[in-house]
């Protein structure tokens, strides 16, 4: 879809802004060792694990 852009017979400023991080950061990469525990407060996994394993099971049928 092509739409023709409309503007004044005048000067027109116009800012462009990132949306994005610069590429020049770099990504820390990550291993599983930095998600060791980060649900164990969640209170999604605050049920009996064998519960909660059944209730992950029973959604399939």
């Amino acid at each position: 879809m092509t739409e023709a852009l409309s503007l004044p017979d005048q000067e027109v400023e116009i800012m462009v802004m990132p949306i994005s991080k610069p590429q020049s950061e770099t990504r820390k990469k990550s291993t599983l060792a930095d998600f060791v525990g980060v649900l164990k407060d969640s209170p999604n996994f605050q049920d009996d694990p064998v519960v909660i394993q059944r209730q992950m099971r029973d959604d399939w049928d």
